[in-house]
C-alpha cells in the first residue's frame, strides 16, 4: 500500500478506510495514501 498501488476494498469497508485516509492525509510525515476503488 505505500507504493501508491490501487487498492481494492469491500464496501463495508469503503467508509471506515475513508477515514483513515483521511486521518493520514493531515499527517505529512507518513507515506501518500494509496488509491482506492471500492469493489463490489
Amino acid at each position: 500500500m505505500r507504493d501508491g498501488k490501487m487498492v481494492d476494498i469491500r464496501p463495508d469497508k469503503a467508509h471506515q478506510l475513508g477515514m483513515i485516509c483521511a486521518w493520514m492525509s493531515n499527517q505529512p510525515n507518513l507515506a501518500p495514501v494509496p488509491r482506492v476503488r471500492v469493489t463490489g
